[in-house]
């Protein structure tokens, strides 16, 4: 009997330890494990998304300028969508809280942010948007573990207290134990269900990517189709955030990336698309000849046009020319020569 109970009361325990890692010292800095994820996400993402566009031949010097557009769109569109949709009631008491970028963020406004950047980035650039969005999207699945593996340890995204075995082993001196009337053992932690889900999603991207190029926005699709339904699955056991008719802003964004992602299966071309060329480089191989004939243009030294002898009058051909510089010969008579011109009386 003691050994059935003890194994009752295994099988409810939770099974995933409470991360705890709380800030230290560096020198004078104090650096925070939330803080120390993020930073390791933004490299990662910008390090993974140049590797996949030079392998998948997107050009590289616009993915490195996208990439400073991108990071600045995900933490603009990440606060004002966690402002605007999650906590509006704090705009009245505080405006400036709309620039405080770092007081509160929202992943899905992230997402927004990520693609009005690509969009106007491109445009500008006067480039296709799916090849770029592709690489992006490889590189931000691989910045996600780092994200949320930061939300674990903040566990700044609590669910419900529960029973059961998957869940979280929450402390009970925690102050949060005070909305846990019916005394049970575990929590869900979503930020670390999400860390764990990821890893299904970089598998199934090596996985379906091994053979052969993909078409433009398969890799966007896959992504959009993954995520949304475990995001939207994982909104009903959040506790705190705001309601709009029963549901988190975050899963009506959810429903409509699937739609998204499943239209993008279904009407986009199936042939591979190599991405588009860079019209900067055309030029440059346009200009070429033309350079290349004004070099030899300049190289070549000018011919002189020949001299066209003026004509002869008959009978003088034979006479030599005087030599340049000689005086005329004097005359005869030197008495002549000397006096002046004798007029008639």
């Amino acid at each position: 009997m003691y050994f059935t109970s003890q194994l009752n009361l295994l099988a409810l325990s939770p099974i995933f330890p409470y991360l705890d890692a709380g800030p230290f010292k560096v020198g004078p800095f104090t650096v925070h494990m939330f803080g120390l994820m993020v930073g390791l996400a933004i490299l990662t993402g910008m390090y993974v998304t140049q590797a996949r566009a030079f392998k998948v031949g997107v050009n590289t010097l616009y993915t490195s300028e996208l990439l400073t557009w991108v990071v600045v769109g995900i933490f603009v569109g990440s606060h004002l969508f966690e402002i605007l949709a999650y906590q509006p009631h704090r705009i009245a008491r505080d405006p400036l809280i709309l620039i405080r970028f770092w007081d509160g963020i929202a992943s899905f406004g992230g997402m927004i942010g990520l693609l009005l950047a690509v969009m106007l980035y491109l445009r500008y650039r006067r480039q296709k948007l799916l090849p770029y969005l592709d690489v992006l999207m490889w590189g931000g699945v691989h910045a996600w573990l780092f994200g949320r593996l930061g939300c674990s340890y903040a566990h700044d995204h609590p669910g419900y207290f529960t029973d059961s075995w998957f869940s979280v082993r929450w402390p009970v001196n925690h102050l949060d134990q005070f909305y846990n009337v019916n005394n049970l053992p575990g929590r869900h932690d979503l930020g670390l269900y999400e860390f764990l889900y990821t890893f299904i999603i970089v598998g199934a991207f090596y996985l379906l990517n091994r053979k052969g190029r993909k078409f433009a926005g398969f890799t966007t699709a896959l992504l959009f189709v993954m995520y949304a339904p475990m995001r939207f699955a994982l909104d009903f056991l959040r506790t705190a955030d705001r309601r709009y008719l029963g549901l988190t802003p975050a899963q009506y964004l959810a429903f409509l990336m699937f739609a998204v992602g499943v239209g993008m299966f279904i009407l986009l071309p199936k042939t591979p698309q190599d991405p588009q060329p860079i019209e900067v480089e055309q030029e440059e191989k346009e200009e070429e000849p033309e350079e290349e004939l004004e070099t030899e243009t300049e190289e070549e030294p000018e011919e002189e046009p020949a001299e066209v002898p003026a004509e002869v009058p008959a009978g003088k051909e034979d006479k030599p020319r005087k030599a340049p510089g000689k005086s005329k010969s004097p005359s005869k008579n030197p008495d002549r020569a000397s006096s002046p011109e004798l007029t008639p009386a």
